[in-house]
């Protein structure tokens, strides 16, 4: 059961709770975007009755998760009124006689006991006592310019009250477009039912499209989404509202700081005497979150330890002791900046650019994989 698997806990982040309040309306729809918190609790709960247990404290300054931990970070909700209108058979057992499904569509972050974090976007769709909880399985921009999450599938992490197989063909469709300001309108939600010959851009393929009045949008859930479809998010080893005020931990035997950040590379001591880490993995990031120069790891041979080479695009160093991380500034590629900056502004620079800050981040890590020690800095290029 979900509840003995994960406890779920609220974000503090500081967007949350100063986003603005707005009101878009259209011919089709109005959306209104909301920071209440009572209504974030309420669909955390909705989400799950599992009792809030923090992560373990030690103090001996190391890492310690005893159990999952599922956090709501942003979504959107809505409700339908079916009626009388046409749709499958699976979808007119689910919605039963209650006629109104409730939807939630949730940005969740979970974090496992070895400390790994990646976050999901799930639907919650109720109908009177039946709960169905689907995970995305499609995220797209159509030719009609209209952002497309596709729902089918239990999520692995959560159980179901009304179960939908995965890959059978039966989905939940969710459409939305974004106005000037980047602020969703218009949202729409189809039930379908697919065959291996259909596309999920057909529109024929719905019975019905189902427009609500109106629509709550929590956290920045817009501009999530569009970084999902544009694949702009990367990997931390922090949630989103640990990173501004995550205060590193003083460890006997492990020291960490940066010696040097300038155009071409970041130099970072990372020095540590348990025998118990194995690995170390260290990131560094832009303003905008995009992950711009990274080791993977490193390894240790007859003449000492080096990066991990996954292939030939490594931009990371180590010395033979281990304790020295150089990062380097990302090469370019035929003119233009390595694929991993992404959407940046630094697309064009084959440097870590000066007067720019930047999060670098370290992890060392156990014989499992398991994360032992974490570790955050903000640097100024000079």
């Amino acid at each position: 059961m979900l509840e003995n698997l994960y406890t779920t806990k609220m974000s503090s982040s500081k967007r949350m709770l100063q986003r603005r309040f707005a009101k878009i309306r259209s011919k089709n729809s109005k959306i209104a975007k909301t920071m209440s918190l009572v209504m974030t609790l309420a669909l955390t709960i909705a989400f799950s009755a599992a009792t809030v247990v923090m992560a373990v404290s030690q103090d001996d300054g190391l890492e310690h998760w005893d159990k999952n931990e599922i956090y709501y970070l942003s979504g959107i909700k809505f409700s339908i009124d079916i009626g009388n209108n046409p749709i499958p058979d699976w979808a007119e057992e689910f919605a039963g006689d209650n006629g109104t499904v409730d939807v939630n569509i949730g940005e969740y972050a979970f974090r496992d006991t070895k400390g790994n974090i990646r976050n999901s976007i799930i639907g919650t769709f109720s109908s009177g006592s039946n709960i169905l909880r689907l995970s995305q399985t499609v995220s797209l921009l159509d030719y009609e310019n209209r952002y497309i999450m596709n729902f089918s599938g239990l999520p692995e992490e959560l159980t179901n009250d009304f179960n939908i197989q995965p890959d059978d063909g039966r989905h939940i469709r969710i459409t939305f477009e974004l106005d000037d300001e980047g602020i969703m309108i218009n949202p729409a939600m189809e039930f379908l039912e697919l065959s291996e010959e259909m596309n999920f851009d057909a529109s024929e393929i719905a019975d019905t499209v189902f427009r609500p009045e109106k629509a709550d949008i929590l956290g920045d859930f817009d501009r999530t989404y569009l970084n999902i479809v544009n694949s702009v998010s990367d990997s931390s080893l922090f949630l989103d509202f640990e990173k501004n005020n995550y205060k590193n931990r003083t460890v006997n035997g492990i020291d960490v700081e940066i010696l040097y950040a300038a155009n071409d590379k970041m130099v970072i001591k990372a020095d540590s005497q348990y025998d118990e880490i194995k690995n170390i993995k260290a990131s560094v990031y832009n303003a905008d979150g995009h992950r711009v120069s990274s080791l993977g790891g490193i390894q240790k041979d007859e003449n000492g330890y080096k990066a991990k080479i996954y292939n030939d695009s490594t931009q990371a160093e180590v010395t033979a002791d281990g304790k020295t991380i150089t990062l380097y500034a990302p090469k370019p590629i035929d003119g233009r900046q390595s694929s991993t900056l992404k959407y940046s502004d630094e697309e064009y620079y084959a440097s870590f650019i000066s007067k720019n800050t930047y999060r670098i981040e370290l992890g060392m890590y156990g014989e499992n994989d398991e994360l032992i020690y974490r570790w955050l800095e903000y640097a100024t290029v000079q």
